[in-house]
């Protein structure tokens, strides 16, 4: 946690495996850091399997980056393997990095075991249910302006009376 803002979140990330392409959000905020970042003389450790993952995350909703700044921040960490792992931690960068690493466990964990059975989530129970012989109902025609509206099924006018003839 930032020791001068108490509310930053903490890094959960922090454990990195060296036998695997590094992950990085692509929001633009997160390529812009990282590219600000690998400009600088910083240095970590060398991943056995170089270049960069970037991952849009799901159910989030931020500007996503642009490829030249995507190329930009690959093209110098292909040539500066040293700097691969350096990390933003403004807390916006910390969380998609936190979020990112939690996702990946999640995927990870959630692989079906086929000891457990059928997998498939429930059916919604809101669901409509489809129309009857697969086809569905047509839409009545259109209105158009100034005509009556046609009445509805079951509140029909009955027809006139018969003339009654002499009286």
């Amino acid at each position: 946690m930032d020791a001068a803002n108490p509310d930053s979140p903490k890094d959960h990330s922090t454990r990195i495996d060296l036998r695997h392409q590094h992950r990085i959000c692509d929001c633009a905020r997160c390529i812009q850091h990282a590219n600000s970042i690998t400009s600088r003389i910083l240095s970590a450790e060398i991943p056995y399997v170089r270049g960069l993952h970037f991952v849009r995350l799901p159910g989030i909703l931020v500007r996503p980056s642009t490829s030249a700044d995507r190329s930009n921040l690959d093209r110098q960490v292909s040539h500066q393997a040293h700097k691969t792992l350096v990390v933003c931690v403004c807390p916006s960068c910390t969380s998609h990095r936190n979020f990112l690493a939690a996702w990946n466990q999640i995927r990870k964990y959630s692989v079906p075991d086929p000891r457990q059975g059928d997998v498939t989530p429930p059916e919604p129970r809101c669901q409509k249910p489809p129309p009857q012989g697969g086809r569905q109902t047509p839409s009545p025609p259109k209105r158009r302006r100034g005509q009556p509206s046609p009445p509805a099924a079951g509140h029909r006018k009955p027809p006139p009376p018969p003339p009654v003839a002499g009286g």
